[in-house]
């Protein structure tokens, strides 16, 4: 099991940020195409995606060494090629 849920702020640090986001780069590149279109679906939630989620996202996909997802394209024009 996972064990996913929500952590108490007091766990949250940039370290552990840092830990996750290595495991994900890791991983396969169909888990981080799956894990920056669930990013990318619950930036869009509430049906827009800001400069600032879409900046993060963009910064996500950078960091996992993974093609931002094609919705944000329009957001990053250079980012297609």
């Amino acid at each position: 099991r996972w064990g996913l849920g929500m952590l108490p702020v007091g766990d949250c640090s940039f370290g552990r940020v840092e830990r996750a986001i290595d495991r994900i780069a890791a991983a396969a590149p169909g888990l981080k195409r799956r894990f920056l279109g669930a990013a990318t679906l619950c930036a869009a939630a509430d049906g827009t995606v800001t400069e600032k989620e879409a900046e993060l996202l963009r910064a996500l996909a950078a960091a996992i060494d993974a093609p931002i997802p094609d919705v944000l394209l329009p957001a990053f024009p250079s980012a297609g090629t």
